[in-house]
């Protein structure tokens, strides 16, 4: 046991500062905003009086998800005594996880060096901190990104039981927001672009999937359809009529390469409300902060991305289709559909540029490479 430790200290001791950096100042920095009281109203109404929902979170369409993330959010405040608090720690302990998933994840598509780069960037990114502190509906976007993509590489590879995992994290992932349908894209060009048969563990995945659906179905069963029909009055506004927009399309592209740029080193005033701030004029003020070097730097890094999607091999196509999913569903949502766009749209995809970063970082010299390194965790860290 303590030959395992000292063999794997590194990555245990990334485990450790990845939680300890995450509950620094945790009481000063915590976020309680409109997206925290909804789901805590629900968590006290079933705590207190027994009361159970069978809707969750509400979609931009009007219509509401089942209530899993709801639920799993009010177990949390009866441990922690209705004090909200308790939701900071849980993002702190769930974010180890997703550093040992960058870490995993890494080591698996490129090799230990750049397992270890990923795991270390992802401790000690501002912007991952940031995220990680925040358990809202889009917190999940990184270890959904991770567990997904590493459950399609283990079934390529011929093991079926990752077919039964990866259909309850999509069900689950599905109902925290409906951003992650982007991840049952993915699987979906996966199982067809690498034929991969249609057996029992499939049906049985998607089953999982569609089931998932029953609170929000007996929900609208019992209430006359009252969830659906918000759907119907979103499309009669009149945005089933997209137009054309090329600025919106390059303005909608842009927060790919500066999301990059701000995961790296989040330039500017590090305030954490800014940084989920919905106002227009804190999003500008952040991104105008970023140097434009940077941000063309970012740009190419992200065109290359898009590039791997044409290459054989699993790990480069997958990360380059999920990306390009993504900025597929961003132009649609955003651009045809003249919808706001926001850097947590694309959490999904905030372990996944990382790890991209680190592959090119780890082809660097070995002196350079960790001087590359050294100077990202003092530069994130003076952002604590």
């Amino acid at each position: 046991m303590t030959q395992k430790i000292l063999k794997h200290w590194p990555i245990i001791l990334l485990l450790l500062l990845t939680f300890l950096l995450r509950i620094y100042k945790i009481e000063e920095l915590f976020y309680f905003s409109f997206d925290e009281e909804v789901p805590a109203f629900v968590g006290r109404k079933l705590i207190n009086f027994g009361d159970i929902s069978l809707l969750g979170g509400v979609t931009p369409f009007g219509f509401h998800l089942a209530p899993y993330f709801y639920w799993f959010l009010a177990i949390l405040l009866f441990f922690g005594k209705l004090n909200p608090i308790i939701w900071g720690y849980a993002g702190a302990a769930i974010a180890v996880v997703t550093t040992f998933m960058m870490f995993l994840v890494g080591k698996e598509f490129f090799g230990r060096k750049v397992g270890f780069l990923a795991a270390s960037f992802w401790t000690f990114s501002y912007l991952a901190n940031v995220s990680d502190r925040h358990l809202w509906a889009l917190y999940w976007g990184p270890l959904v990104s991770l567990i997904v993509i590493y459950s399609l590489y283990k079934i390529v590879k011929g093991n079926e039981n990752f077919i039964y995992f990866l259909g309850i994290t999509l069900a689950l992932a599905l109902h925290a927001d409906l951003s992650n349908l982007v991840f049952i894209a993915l699987a979906t060009v996966v199982w067809v672009f690498y034929k991969i048969p249609i057996r029992k563990s499939t049906i049985i995945a998607v089953l999982i999937i569609i089931l998932s659906f029953a609170p929000i179905i007996v929900f609208d069963l019992t209430h006359n359809f009252v969830n659906i029909k918000p759907v119907v009055g979103y499309f009669k506004q009149g945005k089933q009529h997209p137009a054309a927009n090329p600025q919106g399309f390059v303005d909608n592209f842009l927060i790919f390469p500066k999301t990059y740029s701000r995961l790296i080193y989040t330039f500017g005033d590090d305030e954490i409300a800014k940084n989920y701030s919905y106002c227009w004029g804190f999003i500008n003020e952040k991104y105008w902060a970023i140097p434009q070097i940077i941000i063309l730097l970012s740009t190419i890094l992200v065109s290359i991305s898009l590039a791997w999607f044409f290459k054989k091999q699993f790990q480069f196509k997958v990360l380059g289709t999920l990306i390009l999913l993504y900025v597929l569903g961003i132009e649609i949502f955003g651009t045809l559909f003249s919808s706001d766009i926001f850097e947590h749209y694309i959490t999904g995809l905030f372990a996944v540029f990382l790890i991209i970063l680190v592959f090119f970082v780890a082809k660097l010299p070995k002196k350079i490479w960790l001087i590359v390194l050294a100077g990202f965790i003092i530069l994130n860290l003076q952002k604590q």
